[in-house]
This record gives structure tokens, sequence and C-alpha cells, in this order.
């Protein structure tokens, strides 16, 4: 729970964060919105191969309607959690959300 009251909940069954206000309605879904870090274009500085991949891959791809479920588009888009098990609030109000399926931490600013 964060100062203002705000509680913020790992759902993993639904490849989401949910964040609910003071009197416990929805307010909104964080889906994930991960970039490349700086260690991980370092390494694509250097390795030209594997950054021409990336950029010739699609990170989000249009998948079928019956293929549409949370999970199914979480494990083929990037930028998506894939598995949020758990959140931390930081005193500077950053949310710390973890990720066993990709093993990384995404960090939101309120």
């Amino acid at each position: 729970m964060d100062s203002q009251g705000y509680i913020y909940v790992a759902d993993w069954g639904n490849e989401r964060v949910q964040v609910l206000g003071p009197d416990g309605s929805f307010q909104l879904k964080l889906r994930g919105e991960a970039t490349v870090s700086k260690w991980a274009r370092e390494f694509l500085d250097v390795n030209p191969d594997e950054s021409l991949t990336r950029d010739q891959s699609n990170l989000i791809p249009d998948l079928p309607s019956h293929l549409d479920t949370p999970y199914l588009v979480s494990t083929q888009a990037e930028p998506y959690f894939w598995g949020p098990t758990s959140v931390n609030l930081d005193g500077q109000g950053r949310l710390y959300v973890t990720e066993s399926s990709r093993h990384r931490v995404q960090i939101y600013q309120k």
C-alpha cells in the first residue's frame, strides 16, 4: 500500500498488476512496459547480428483470437509482464514489479 492508500497486487494468473483504490475499488491494471536496459544495449551494440535479429523480430505479435489470452500474449510480447510475482514500493513512490518467467524487475514511478 502506498502513502495515499492505493493497493498494488501482483496478479500472476492474469499477467498484470492490479491497482486498487483506498476503498478497494479497481483503478487500473499494469501490463508491463519493459525496454532494453543499458546493459542489454551495450551487449547489442557489440553484437550486431543479435541486434539485427532483434530489430527484425516482432516483439508484440498479433495473435489469432483463439490464442489471445493474457498468458499467451505475455509469453510472446517482451515488454509485457510474464509471471509477475511480487510488488514493492520504496520511499520515493517507485513501484517495483518482479517477474518470475523473465527474471527481471520493472520499475514504475507514480
